[in-house]
């Protein structure tokens, strides 16, 4: 189990800021208690920043699924419209976005989905990765 003390030491050690978690559920996950949460990477996973995942794959997820939640952890410029966000100031800390989604919505199951092989940050935050080839 993560705690909010986890994550605060985690950003303050990586960027020496104070770390601010929104105090309710973005959009798409206010009552929501997931079983299973993935997170992306932008750049290179997603369709629109020429990676394999579609984002309509993201949009059957989010909205077909009564129990999957979806999040973005790329502070990417390209970042799809219509998903909630793990931005840990200002977001280019993955471990800290991953951890931030973690603290958000309990669950069963973490994914990761990135081509940058961040495994190690996966494993760290909790989360299995998956290479985005692997998961369309």
């Amino acid at each position: 189990m993560v705690s909010s003390a986890d994550i605060m030491r985690v950003a303050a050690s990586q960027t020496g800021q104070p770390l601010t978690i929104p105090s309710v559920p973005p959009p798409g996950f206010a009552g929501i208690k997931a079983r299973v949460v993935v997170a992306f990477d932008v750049d290179g996973t997603l369709e629109n920043s020429l990676g394999p995942v579609s984002i309509e794959r993201l949009t059957q997820l989010q909205s077909g699924y009564p129990y999957v939640a979806v999040a973005i952890v790329s502070p990417s410029a390209k970042r799809p419209p219509g998903f909630p966000s793990f931005l840990v100031n200002g977001g280019g800390d993955r471990l800290a976005n991953l951890l931030a989604v973690k603290q958000a919505f309990p669950s069963d199951l973490y994914v990761y989905v990135s081509d940058n092989g961040d495994m190690e940050v996966a494993k760290k935050a909790g989360f299995s990765y998956v290479d985005a080839k692997a998961f369309v």
